[in-house]
């Protein structure tokens, strides 16, 4: 079997209708729009995927990082239909009942076992057939593609289909992966790149893209996946360019109609025309339920000279929507995209008029919310949405809230959107702007979905491939008394009880004390009592000197992208928390353990306000705006010998209620009556020790003695633990120091 040299001319015909006098491979087009970012994956894939790091994964049994590392390189580009995660070319990974280490094991099979690439094919294919799971083309061609550029290909079928016809081959291309077809598009690629040897291609991402160019050239679009177009027609770098947004601005200092008029054929070409262009191509890519849904044909252009009663006023904007068939672009839900005269805006919005949609909205929100955070969360919140009022059009925006999550709880209502200032929207490849709008307007549809009935979650699950019936509720903590926290703490319940009023009415509070007086211990028993009986949480961080406003509020995060880095403003741990403490109804508690090590104004920031103002909302200084859930509660603890309460900003003393905590040799006590031990010799020592150190930050706690094996563990524990610290503390008092080393007080103790 041979590729004709009129068929080869043919190739070469089609590739220079999008690139005039392509010469080669390495036209740097070509390479800039088809290959360099397939090689950025590669990279990765060597990293990521490679042989000895996945078989690694498996003998440690790291199966959700396996899956986690297949997912981050599968979504790396626009190669795979990602637009419904659960039906899209990743589906197989987000089955409610994979078998992961069976899954993963056939995945190492595929990419790296034994006999040839099309024979470990039929195995997957047969895992996948037995196992009840999505049997695609793409899935398995695309990562051994990626893992193996220089001899597999990727097989997306009507393209596949098209270049097999194309060359001649009789049409026996079958709809899910088998050995013949296998073989019979490697050998039919590879004659091609034989062919093509004089242009010089290196591998088979150059055959593959050069297939993938020649076909959308020669017309036949059908198979044009939501992430993925290819506009041979735009040899601008975008859509919009400079011209554009000056346009835009000289409307803005001069919003008439008369100078709309004047210029009306720019206005045509550098923005209503690339506009109208961009709406139908992100409309092509949508997926056919959202098309069914939407009005995408009739009066979704809005116009710029104003309809103002003859005052002859313009509009310094341009927008568009699509929006519910039989409803109005005024009043009803719409996917929208907007350009201003700094920046491009697209996403999900009602029309400003009130109406019936807006009510159904709100009612359906609030009736559904914890499931729809549970669906919606991850998806809107890592595309980088913004949440708020759609009049709100300059960013950083008055009421900006970037969670989902914080969204539903907040008032802030009808918007959610992403932004591009001008220059990214200047320098943006067409078809990476096409695929953006296409990944919002599909990621936001089921919010469109609660305005069009009184019962939407049937008809969302069904768009999002979920269950029919939604995860279980959430659950309950178990119930922990302050009885129960008594008896486990050794302290009184009354003080305990008093404890909790205070860290009620505050919201926050510390337990500080001298090292070894069991302050993390009680505050995670604290934590229990608060959560317990609520669907709430608790959770833990540790401060240090290093630690910063960027890690515990928000900051900026360097990754690498494809190209380069990107600096994205990245959620802290504290925001981390409330976003998921908006989705419980319960207590929350977060426990900052050695909370002074840390410069606590420097971390806190803006917090500092919002511990003592708990219903207030401010905005951050890296964007957006805050408050805190009402159901978070704060527990630090302080280790006063480390550093004296003294020193601790007296602005951020008063935001919490200090509860101390001293030696309590009760506690010791009531503990070793259960050990048989007699402690009353170890408690005169310490007492003596600690009237010598002469200053309670600095005592020594009774938690080193809480062990029930503790007449077999007290020399060490004293040489070991006790003596160091009283060494350092008495460095300059040597008597007293050698008065309480254990050869000295070991008659004493009496064991």
């Amino acid at each position: 079997m041979t590729i004709s040299q009129a068929k080869l001319d043919e190739i070469l015909a089609l590739v220079r209708k999008k690139y005039p006098d392509w010469a080669g491979f390495a036209d740097p087009r070509f390479e800039k729009d088809e290959v360099a970012y397939k090689q950025a994956t590669i990279a990765k894939a060597q990293t990521l995927l490679s042989q000895a790091e996945l078989e690694r994964l498996i003998a440690a049994s790291q199966f959700d990082e396996f899956i986690k590392r297949l997912e981050q390189v599968g979504r790396d580009n626009n190669l795979l239909d990602q637009s419904v995660p659960f039906s899209g070319d990743l589906s197989v990974l987000y089955q409610p009942n994979l078998d992961k280490p069976a899954f993963c094991r056939a995945m190492l099979d595929l990419l790296y076992g034994d006999g040839p690439a099309h024979v470990r094919l039929t195995r997957y294919a047969d895992f996948v057939k037995a196992n009840n799971l999505p049997n695609k083309w793409t899935f398995p061609t695309y990562f051994l593609f990626i893992c193996h550029p220089d001899t597999e290909m990727f097989v997306k079928p009507r393209t596949t289909k098209w270049f097999l016809e194309f060359v001649g081959v009789p049409p026996t291309f079958t709809s899910v992966p088998t050995p013949p077809a296998y073989v019979t598009i490697k050998q039919c690629a590879q004659l091609l790149k034989d062919g093509l040897q004089q242009y010089g291609p290196r591998d088979m991402v150059d055959i593959q893209s050069l297939i993938w160019v020649c076909r959308h050239v020669a017309g036949d679009d059908s198979e044009a996946a939501p992430m993925v177009v290819r506009e041979p027609a735009i040899t601008q770098p975008g859509f919009f360019t400079t011209k554009t947004f000056e346009l835009l601005e000289a409307l803005h200092n001069n919003p008439t109609r008369q100078f709309y008029t004047e210029h009306k054929d720019e206005f045509q070409q550098h923005v209503e025309q690339p506009f109208q262009r961009l709406f139908h191509q992100v409309r092509d890519r949508l997926p056919q339920l959202i098309r069914d849904a939407m009005e995408t044909e009739k009066n979704i252009f809005a116009r710029i000279p104003k309809n103002d009663y003859g005052r002859g006023g313009a509009w310094d904007f341009y927008w568009g929507a699509f929006y519910t068939k039989g409803g109005k672009r005024t009043s009803d839900a719409q996917l929208f995209i907007a350009i201003h005269t700094n920046f491009l805006r697209f996403g999900f919005s009602i029309g400003v008029r009130r109406s019936q949609c807006r009510e159904r909205f709100d009612a359906n929100l609030e009736k559904h919310r914890d499931e729809l955070v549970a669906l919606l969360e991850d998806k809107l919140t890592g595309l980088g949405m913004v949440f708020g009022d759609p009049n709100d059009v300059k960013p950083p925006l008055d009421h900006q809230i970037t969670s989902f999550a914080e969204w539903v709880g907040s008032d802030v209502r009808y918007s959610v959107k992403k932004h591009f200032p001008k220059e990214t929207v200047v320098a943006m490849p067409p078809e990476e702007l096409i695929r953006q709008v296409t990944d919002v307007f599909t990621a936001v549809f089921p919010l469109v979905l609660l305005t069009m009935s009184d019962d939407p979650m049937p008809a969302i699950r069904a768009y999002l491939n979920q269950p029919t019936t939604v995860a279980t509720p959430k659950p309950t903590q178990p119930e922990y008394s302050l009885a129960q926290c008594a008896a486990d703490t050794g302290m009184e319940e009354k003080e305990l009880a008093r404890w909790v009023r205070a860290i009620e009415r505050k919201g926050q509070a510390i337990l500080y004390g001298p090292p070894g007086t069991g302050k993390t211990f009680i505050a995670e028993k604290l934590a229990r009592h608060l959560i317990g009986g609520g669907d709430g949480f608790s959770d833990l961080v540790q401060f240090h000197p290093s630690y910063a406003y960027e890690d515990f509020m928000q900051g900026i995060r360097p990754q690498r992208v494809s190209g380069g880095l990107d600096y994205p403003t990245v959620r802290g741990r504290f925001l981390e928390f409330c976003d998921r403490a908006a989705r419980c109804s319960g207590r929350c508690v977060l426990i900052i353990d050695e909370i002074n090590r840390a410069n606590l104004a420097r971390v806190f920031g803006e917090l500092m306000y919002l511990l003592e103002y708990r219903q207030r909302e401010i905005p951050l200084a890296g964007g957006g705006r805050f408050r805190i859930p009402g159901n978070v509660r704060i527990l630090g603890t302080m280790n006063t010998a480390d550093r004296s309460i003294a020193l601790v900003d007296y602005a951020l003393r008063r935001r919490f209620a200090f509860l101390p905590l001293y030696p309590n040799f009760d506690v010791l006590r009531r503990y070793h009556q259960n050990t048989g031990v007699a402690v009353d010799g170890l408690v005169r020592v310490l007492q003596r020790v600690n009237q010598a150190i002469d200053d309670p930050h600095y005592h020594v706690g009774i938690s080193f003695f809480l062990r029930e094996d503790l007449p077999a563990e007290l020399a060490d524990i004293w040489q070991m633990e006790i003596e160091p610290y009283l060494e350092e503390y008495f460095f300059d008092q040597r008597d007293k120091y050698e008065q309480f080393r254990w050869q000295n007080i070991q008659g004493e103790i009496g064991w």
